[in-house]
């Protein structure tokens, strides 16, 4: 570049400097003393958040108050600013504040209706609800916030718009809902033995060919067992007990001796079976004493008591014994095709198998390694 060129650049360069600077200066000063909007929602039937000003200058504070309809909580409330951004708040319950930045900001609460909760219920016709499970798949177009979360058991909840919690389970979430149970048996101090309703999970008996109910992985699932001693702890990873009911609900929840002998493997029916029949039933070594539980399965006994409303193990017309999953494991398994384990170990004729009821109703025998359909039953103290 020559001198001439020099000596016009440099002055254009000067005055270039000296307008960026300008416009710097003139912005920060602009952004000194400029109001910038704060946008409230309207109020709702759920609740109102009022701001004390509707403009504010960067830096000014600004107080937010918080009115919640009765029902309803608030579970978040953020303030935005134009690029997207949070702005921290202070504060705490229905009073908060935060200083304005340098944009316009939105204030954005959730407030959803009180969750449903697990505790016993007699819904009549020997119907009780008790406890809550993942079970109906979500809604379309209704929003879950992973940023309410809470553990419950071996799930991670997550609270919906409709104020209820979800649980995620491959890429769909499922609203948590109050469990459906029948009363098969009331006995004379008011204690009630439930069978779930509804297939509730899919889980096979146990990874190995072991079918020992005391030894099996269900069984700690289901009670969540640390150990396969007899004398259940509950106190090892949590299972099904942990995840469905409080502990306070399970307070309600009996101890139950739950038989695993040769008897408890044969239908009710057997001793008016033919000699042939009976050599066909003979129980198979895997029988073992009775377990202590809270959570248990059913026996084929069980499952074939005519006061249970039960019948014959080959009888398809048993309603009772017919059930189909919940949506929250409606694709796993053999569970999809309404196949749920018993917790007997099948007859001599059919090693490492363990007995399971059909779609239909109908008692079949079939390897434990399988996954099928999980059917709790327990039994709940006369005041749950």
């Amino acid at each position: 570049m020559n001198k001439f060129g020099k000596k016009i650049f440099l002055p254009i360069l000067a005055l270039l400097l000296l307008a960026s600077c300008s416009d710097f200066f003139n912005d920060a000063k602009k952004s000194a003393y400029s109001d910038f909007t704060i946008t409230v929602p309207a109020e709702t039937e759920r609740g109102i958040v009022k701001a004390d000003k509707t403009t504010a200058k960067e830096g000014q504070s600004v107080s937010l108050e918080i009115s919640i309809k009765s029902g309803y909580e608030l579970i978040l409330l953020d303030v935005v600013d134009a690029n997207g951004s949070f702005v921290t708040l202070e504060g705490s319950g229905t009073e908060r504040t935060f200083k304005m930045p340098a944009q316009n900001v939105e204030v954005k609460p959730v407030f959803v209706a009180f969750a449903t909760t697990g505790e016993y219920k007699d819904e009549g016709n020997d119907l009780v609800s008790f406890g809550l499970w993942p079970q109906t798949k979500k809604a379309a177009g209704l929003a879950v916030y992973e940023r309410v979360s809470k553990t419950e058991g071996c799930f991670t909840y997550c609270r919906g718009d409709d104020g209820q919690w979800y649980s995620k389970f491959k890429d769909e979430w499922f609203k948590v809902e109050r469990v459906g149970w029948r009363v098969l048996e009331t006995d004379s101090s008011g204690q009630k033995f439930l069978l779930a309703e509804k297939i509730l999970y899919a889980k096979a008996f146990n990874s190995s060919d072991n079918v020992i109910y005391e030894y099996s992985e269900i069984r700690k699932w289901l009670n969540g067992n640390s150990s396969s001693d007899r004398e259940s702890d509950y106190g090892g990873a949590p299972g099904f007990l942990q995840t469905a009911f409080t502990a306070d609900e399970q307070k309600s929840i009996a101890d139950t001796s739950v038989a695993n002998d040769d008897a408890s493997t044969l239908p009710v029916e057997f001793n008016t079976f033919s000699a042939e029949e009976k050599a066909n039933w003979s129980p198979n070594g895997y029988t073992t004493e009775a377990t202590t539980d809270k959570i248990f399965l059913l026996s084929i006994n069980e499952a074939t008591r005519p006061g249970y409303l039960f019948g014959h193990y080959d009888d398809t017309t048993i309603a009772k014994r017919v059930k189909t999953p919940v949506d929250f494991c409606a694709s796993e398994g053999e569970a999809k095709f309404g196949k749920w384990s018993l917790r007997s170990p099948a007859s001599q004729h059919y090693v490492n198998q363990i007995q399971i009821v059909v779609w239909d109703g109908y008692i079949l025998m079939y390897y434990g390694t399988t996954t099928y359909g999980v059917v709790p039953a327990l039994r709940v103290k006369n005041t749950p």
